[in-house]
Order: structure tokens, then sequence, then C-alpha cells
């Protein structure tokens, strides 16, 4: 039977080394044989073994001076000591040492035979839980999201891989810190870390349903307690994924459904989904300036669909320039825009329209805009939409004065 073990055995009397090699042969696939702890220490430094073997007294390096020296490069080697003398003083030292096993001269192959079975057994346990540290960590740094195992009282017991470089720091540098002051100084959850300092109590860092925006991107959180044998909480996993492109991504489709990609102002489809929620809110008045461009077809038709979009830019650009960020521009046709003005009454609404057209008279760039107006205001509930219906009926009436006086921009 051959337990594939590596082996140094260590015995100073010749006879004795001789007749138990001859019995550790069949059960080892690498044994050297030492005549003292001195040259036993000697055969280990030039390569390691799975198991030594010693006996206590020797010269020079007794078995004991041995063991301490062995432990201290390899506090895990299994040690068998196999000895003639048995007092009580020689068994506690070993027994402190934390020795495998010891064997009272003279041993007989079957004994031998199953104290190395036992050594191999408890070495492949070791190995076994070594390689399965060795998978998990291996595991653990090619996880693609942050992940942070922290304690009570959130200071770092583990960073993975991912989580060292987003952070730019060590596991060495983060051991014991607290994770809520790791991620505010690289951008991340400054309030809810702010909130804990200030009350003392609570979580800073807890689960998110939403999306984070931390560490310069998007972060979906996941927060797991770990529990002790007692079923209580000792420490919790942190885990925070970074889904900055798909966020992006989502944003920009929302950007694109509710905005015109000529002008960057809202769309129609926006204007009306907007229009409806403001007619079942509580924000009134609300007043309604609606806007045509005079002259696109001519420009269409005499320089080119190129030169009519970038008419169609200015008067957006214009438009902009005169309202407030609360103030909603949307262009709901080809030519045809709506501003639409919550909280704002008729003579504030009059005011921007004046403002409007100062601004449309004060070009002086190229290409010249001209546009027709109308303003009306809705005092309450059910009357946006007549609102609308007077404001566009007042713009058709600037146009047509406006073509009466030849006052056209072309």
């Amino acid at each position: 039977m051959n337990l594939q073990l590596s082996v140094i055995y260590a015995e100073d009397d010749s006879f004795t080394r001789e007749l138990y090699a001859e019995m550790l042969q069949p059960f080892t696939n690498d044994l050297r044989l030492a005549a003292n702890g001195t040259e036993a220490l000697q055969l280990y430094l030039e390569r390691p073994c799975d198991l030594l073997l010693t006996d206590l007294m020797m010269p020079g390096l007794d078995g004991l001076q041995l063991c301490v020296e062995l432990r201290t490069c390899n506090p895990d080697l299994p040690v068998v000591i196999v000895s003639s003398h048995d007092q009580g003083d020689l068994l506690l030292s070993s027994v402190n040492l934390g020795v495998d096993g010891y064997l009272i001269k003279p041993v007989g192959p079957d004994l031998l035979q199953r104290t190395l079975t036992r050594v191999t057994e408890r070495l492949e346990a070791r190995r076994q839980l070594q390689e399965s540290a060795r998978t998990w960590k291996y595991t653990f740094d090619a996880i693609p999201d942050l992940v942070a195992i922290l304690d009570n009282h959130y200071r770092v017991v583990n960073l993975n891989q991912t989580a060292q470089e987003k952070l730019q720091i060590t596991l060495s540098d983060a051991l014991g810190r607290d994770y809520c002051v790791l991620l505010h100084e690289n951008g991340g959850w400054s309030q809810e870390c702010l909130l804990h300092r200030t009350q003392g109590s609570g979580s800073c860092l807890k689960a998110a349903h939403d999306t984070v925006a931390m560490l310069g991107g998007f972060y979906k959180i996941s927060i797991t307690p770990i529990c002790n044998d007692s079923n209580q909480i000792s420490g919790l996993v942190h885990v925070a994924r970074d889904i900055t492109e798909k966020t992006e991504a989502e944003q920009a489709l929302r950007h694109f459904s509710t905005h015109d990609q000529l002008t960057g102002v809202f769309n129609r489809c926006w204007f009306e989904t907007e229009l409806e929620r403001l007619s079942n809110g509580r924000t009134w008045p609300i007043s309604v300036i609606v806007s045509d461009l005079d002259g696109l077809k001519e420009v269409n038709d005499r320089e080119g669909h190129g030169a009519g979009d970038e008419l169609i830019c200015c008067a957006a650009r214009l438009m902009s320039q005169c309202c407030r960020a609360d103030e909603l521009i949307a262009r709901v046709g080809g030519d045809e825009f709506v501003i639409l003005l919550p909280g704002l009454g008729h003579d504030a609404a009059a005011a921007m329209l004046a403002r409007i057209r100062k601004r449309l008279h004060e070009q002086t760039v190229t290409p010249i805009v001209a546009m027709s107006l109308g303003c009306a205001t809705a005092d309450g509930p059910n009357q946006l939409q007549a609102a609308i219906v007077r404001a566009d009926q007042q713009m058709y009436r600037d146009k047509a004065c406006r073509k009466q006086s030849e006052d056209i921009y072309v």
C-alpha cells in the first residue's frame, strides 16, 4: 500500500533508523533519512516534506527542537514522534507542540500503517480545504461586481479584486476601514454616509431598489447578512453591480422617446403625456404659448430641407433662451411649437410672449426666424384643452395680420 507521502525520518541510532526505514518504504514514495535533527532540518530546507517522523533524544538538535524549527517554517507540518521515552514531561511538551502522533518503541508495521493512514487523511482534508480556499479566492476575485465582506460596524473584512480596482485601494490598506468612508472618498453615497455620521445610528449601507449613482456610474445594490452559529448577524456581504451601460442606454432610449431628435426639445408624444398629467394635477393656472414658423415652405423650396431644418433649430433655440427650466417647450409638428407654463397666469404669459417677440425683432444673425404666436391661460381643471385651442386660434389671427401687413420673413 503506497500512501503517496513524502517523509523525513530523523533517528540517531543507525540500526533503528534502517529497521524503521524498511517498514516505512511500502507507505511512502519519498523517504529521506537523517542521523540527527540538524540533518533533518537541512533536508527539509532543501525540499519540504509532507510528514516528519523523529526520535526525541538526538545529539545536537533534538526532536523537540527540530519540531520547533520546522513548525516555524510550516506551522501545519504533520509531526509524529517515535521514541522509547514515555516520561510525562516529554509527552506534555509534545502535546504543547501539537504533534499528530506519539509512538512508543518498538512500533509494529500495523500501528505504523494506521498512524500514517490517519496522518494521510488529515493531510488530504487539509489539502482539500486549501484547494477550496484557493477556488473560493479565484471565484471571489473573478466576480465582476464589487463585493465587500464587512463586520457589524461596516468595517472591511475582505474586498474582491473588482472592488479594490474601483476603489483604487489594496486589500491590506482597506482592511478594518469603514466601507462607507471608502465609498464616500470615491464619490459614492455621500448623503447616506453623512446621515450615518450625524445621527450615529442606523445603516448607511442598504440595499437599493432603484439605481444608485456612485463611483462615477450607476449601480444596483444588494446586502446579505452573515449569521453565526447562534443565528445572530455577525457581518454582511455588500454587492454593487455596475449597470452604468444599461442605465445610460435606458436613459438615452427614454430621452429619444420624449425628445425631438432634430431640435432637442420635447416631442409630441411627451407633450400629450405631460398635458394629461397637468390636467389631472393641482398646479393652476397653466398658460400655453403656441407658435408656428413663417416662411418654412419657401425656405425648403428655395434652399433645400437642410436649410429648413436649420431654421427650425434656430426657432427652438430662440424660444429656449426666453424660457426658464420649468417652462416646457415641445415641437408638436413640422414647424409648430407649444410652450407649457405651469403656474403662470395670463399676465406672466403675456410677458413671456413679449420677450419672444422682442428676441425675434432683435435678430441679427442668419437665418432670421419669423413666427406667428398665440397665448391663452387655463385657470382650472378641464380648461387646458380649450386654452390650447384659443392659443392656436390667436396664433392664426397673428399670422393673418402679419400677412396683411407683409411683415413675414422669407
